[in-house]
């Protein structure tokens, strides 16, 4: 079982430092790899795109989820674009090559 406090200050509160870190330091674009929870609600999504709507953070059933809904709004505030949500971590690191991101 996820502890709830620590996945949010993970999930939340390394992402604002991260935020923070690429601001101070001029970096003009942050790979983001993130989750397809941020708007699956448990309905199938049909003809899905990049531009679905976050499914609302209250509403998830599980605290990673919604802290991860949170963590990426987090990003977009800042104009930090480039998110990526994938099912799996090898399937993150292609995209975020072809993303532009030395890793």
């Amino acid at each position: 079982m996820l502890n709830r406090k620590k996945t949010r200050e993970i999930n939340v509160l390394g992402t604002r430092n991260v935020i923070a870190a690429c601001i101070a330091a001029g970096v003009a674009r942050l790979v983001y790899t993130s989750t397809y929870n941020v708007v699956f609600g448990g309905v199938p999504i049909s003809n899905g795109s990049e531009l679905l709507p976050y499914y609302p953070a209250e509403k998830h059933v599980d605290k990673y989820s919604a802290s991860k809904t949170v963590a990426e709004q987090l990003g977009e505030e800042r104009h930090f674009p480039r998110i990526v949500r994938s099912m799996n971590r090898l399937q993150s690191r292609g995209l975020a090559r072809a993303a532009g991101a030395t890793l």
